[in-house]
């Protein structure tokens, strides 16, 4: 390594076989992670002239996160290791660090019945370079829409239903070793695909 800083002297080496001889073992915050950016979330309410009572409203809500940027340096006093991870993914970097990311929310509410419908986003990311050619340089943005719907049957009985993923949206593939598992990232997009859900829920 081109590097030399005091974490080398604890790692001392044989003169002879350079092997390593008698490694010092100690705690110390070697590096850090640092991360800028701007979230906020906005919510507005409106009645509704329709509906299965006297009070109607719709509700919507914007949240989101403008990612400025995501620090990591594994030595800190190393300044030459450092990199910004914002809008990046890969060897280097791991899981996308979308610069946007969000969600739009907008909520029927009326009497018994409460239906809405979830607009989640992923922005797009870009190859963070330390890999060499790869496969995948570019990564798009990803839009997932849920479905969901509750009803009041009594004060004491209410079930729910919905549809995560309504149109299918299928994760990006990664066909190198520039990703999580399953050829993608499962913890940022969505493996899973189309489904459903149902449940019930009552008081005694």
């Amino acid at each position: 390594t081109p590097y030399d800083n005091a974490y080398c002297a604890l790692i001392p080496r044989d003169p002879t076989s350079f092997e390593v001889d008698g490694l010092v073992n100690i705690n110390s915050n070697a590096g850090y992670v640092k991360t800028t950016g701007v979230d906020f979330n906005l919510q507005y309410g409106i009645n509704a002239n329709f509906g299965f009572a006297n009070e109607s409203k719709f509700t919507f809500r914007l949240s989101g996160t403008y990612l400025i940027s995501w620090e990591n340096n594994p030595i800190a006093v190393v300044p030459a290791l450092l990199y910004d991870c914002a809008g990046l993914f890969g060897a280097t970097c791991g899981d996308p660090y979308s610069t946007w990311r969000g969600s739009l929310r907008a909520t029927w509410a009326t009497g018994p019945l409460t239906a809405s419908v979830l607009w989640r986003y992923i922005g797009s990311a870009d190859d963070d370079g330390t890999a060499g050619t790869v496969a995948v340089a570019h990564l798009g943005s990803a839009s997932y829409f849920d479905l969901s719907g509750s009803w009041n049957v009594s004060e004491n009985f209410s079930f729910l239903l919905g549809i995560d993923n309504l149109f299918n949206k299928q994760p990006p593939l990664i066909g190198d070793a520039n990703n999580q598992q399953a050829n993608t990232f499962p913890s940022t997009y969505d493996p899973y695909g189309r489904r459903f859900f149902i449940g019930a829920s009552a008081t005694f």
